[in-house]
């Protein structure tokens, strides 16, 4: 397996670590970091001789989305540009709020005004989302069409503000 990073971008992300006090050893993808975790945690069975089948996992980040397809003999992942700052930037848009005010109303919907509008102002992101997320695993089961995959996991993103005192 071959992996490339921009210099710069491994810098920035060694660099606030080291900021905040934590040491770094290695650097890891994201990609190969879900893939190990899905491993040894979600099919670590203690039996992965013959193991088919794959499980998939979309990680949807601030600004990319992560779907990483595992099994114990293969890794495949893809990132494509659609995060969750997408959907805060098109409510920031369409709907004339401040930043703050479209991540609540994603966490929070009910919460909504007007619901029928923040659902038109969601719905062509949530489409082009799901389009996304259906050709990766196409194009997963094209490669590897003798590892179905048999399961799909969502992650949700906890985001602790750098302003809230850590305990």
């Amino acid at each position: 397996l071959i992996q490339a990073v921009r210099d710069a971008q491994a810098r920035d992300r060694v660099a606030l670590l080291k900021s905040a006090g934590i040491a770094v050893d290695c650097l890891q993808s994201e990609g190969l970091a879900l893939h190990n975790a899905i491993v040894f945690d979600l099919l670590s069975d203690g039996d992965t001789g013959d193991f088919a089948e794959a499980v998939a996992v979309v990680d949807v980040g601030m600004e990319a989305t992560n779907v990483v397809i595992s099994s114990p003999r293969c890794v495949w992942f893809r990132t494509f540009t659609q995060g969750g700052g997408s959907f805060t930037r098109e409510l920031v848009k369409q709907l004339k709020l401040t930043h703050d005010q479209a991540e609540q109303l994603q966490h929070e919907p009910a919460k909504a005004r007007r619901y029928s509008q923040l659902e038109a102002a969601m719905q062509p992101l949530l489409v082009q989302l799901a389009g996304e997320i259906e050709r990766s695993l196409a194009s997963y089961s094209r490669v590897y069409s003798d590892h179905p995959v048999r399961q799909i996991y969502g992650l949700e993103v906890l985001v602790i503000p750098t302003n809230v005192p850590q305990q």
